[in-house]
């Protein structure tokens, strides 16, 4: 069976106190609440830690956040 190829999506993020909000465009994050889309996904940050991640191996640097 052959794997299939996973593409990245553009997300804009809109970042409260309590969650991490995704939406699909930057209109619709900069109107957060004003009757635009329904956001993409929610995130909540309630007992969450942020961190880089280290890529020791890695030749060029990334910026990865876990």
């Amino acid at each position: 069976i052959k794997s299939r190829k996973r593409d990245w999506m553009v997300n804009f993020m809109y970042l409260t106190s309590a969650h991490l909000i995704l939406y699909k465009d930057e209109k619709s994050a900069e109107k957060h609440g004003n009757h635009y889309a329904a956001p993409r996904g929610v995130c909540d940050l309630k007992g969450a830690s942020v961190s880089w991640l280290v890529m020791e191996k890695e030749k060029r640097k990334r910026k990865i956040i876990q």
